[in-house]
């Protein structure tokens, strides 16, 4: 009989050994998903911190893209005008010339 009250109260104290092992387990995994959880925050936000930027530099580039188009456009027009003019520079010396002689 006292090894049966013997053994029921070391089964007791496994079970309560058991369960306070598993509240230590459940404690820390707890914490462990909490600090997932911030990891996965800060992750997102950083994220969308950077897509943010991506899209403004996008938006820059293309503006950026377009000033050049437009310069560039602009003094291949000047290119133009400059060799007409000494085009026609040329041919008026050209007939100054023609009349002299």
């Amino acid at each position: 009989m006292k090894t049966k009250m013997m053994e029921a109260r070391i089964h007791e104290e496994k079970l309560k050994l058991q369960q306070k092992h598993d509240s230590d387990v459940q404690k820390i995994l707890d914490r462990k998903n909490n600090e997932i959880e911030v990891l996965k925050a800060l992750y997102k936000t950083k994220q969308n911190e950077a897509e943010e930027t991506i899209q403004k530099l996008e938006k820059k580039v293309q503006t950026l893209v377009r000033e050049s188009q437009f310069i560039r456009e602009t003094k291949e027009k000047q290119i133009v005008e400059l060799k007409k003019l000494c085009e026609q520079s040329t041919d008026s010396l050209n007939n100054d010339w023609e009349k002299k002689l």
